[in-house]
């Protein structure tokens, strides 16, 4: 599988370009996908979730990663985004995979991941069910670290937002779930990477 990582990005980047509800979008770009892929891949180095195997785990990863904003509409806040793009998901993912001959990846995570990415761990959905890190206690056959890994990566880049930054003024680290996130979150080596926004931080 390790062949197939190296055009992996390239050919999920080119799918799901085209796919994005939102094809004007200034905030949630291609160019967004890749910085969450860059931190993905700082997050999971940093606490070892290559070491049974890593192909498997990256290949898992990489599609919750370039689909979970596909169903956004706009770049306002959407809180259920991920709904609709977990929705997506469904169908979209399949019709890559047929498509491109690749194995089948963890659906079930990968979709998990993608429909609480957009949702804070302590509230609730408008189902009224626990979201993210609190619905893993009754949630079975997710693999916990991949949709952990792609929420923090995801919030890593929220410094990319201007209007985000100035109202929130720093990462909350108590939504954060991996400890390289939340030490990494409000380091200037993670601030430097977004002057535009955070230079007078």
């Amino acid at each position: 599988m390790s062949e197939l990582l190296t055009v992996l990005d390239d050919e999920l980047i080119k799918f799901v370009k085209g796919k994005m509800l939102n094809q004007n979008s200034v905030d949630h770009t291609v160019e967004h996908l890749k910085r969450v892929n860059n931190y993905s891949m700082e997050i999971a180095t940093a606490h070892n979730y290559f070491k049974q195997n890593p192909d498997l785990f990256l290949y898992n990863l990489k599609f919750g990663i370039y689909f979970h904003d596909i169903g956004r509409k706009t770049d306002l806040h959407e809180p259920y985004h991920g709904e609709v793009s977990a929705d997506m998901a469904k169908e979209l993912i399949p019709a890559f995979i047929n498509k491109s001959g690749y194995p089948n990846p963890d659906m079930d995570t990968i979709i998990f991941g993608i429909k609480y990415h957009s949702q804070l761990k302590k509230k609730y959905d408008k189902e009224n069910h626990a979201t993210v890190i609190d619905a893993f206690q009754n949630k079975k056959g997710v693999n916990k670290k991949i949709v952990e890994t792609l929420w923090d990566a995801d919030q890593l880049d929220h410094p990319r937002n201007d209007g985000f930054w100035k109202y929130l003024g720093k990462l909350d680290i108590d939504y954060l779930s991996t400890d390289y996130a939340k030490n990494f979150a409000n380091s200037k080596e993670h601030l430097n990477k977004y002057p535009n926004c955070c230079k007078n931080k």
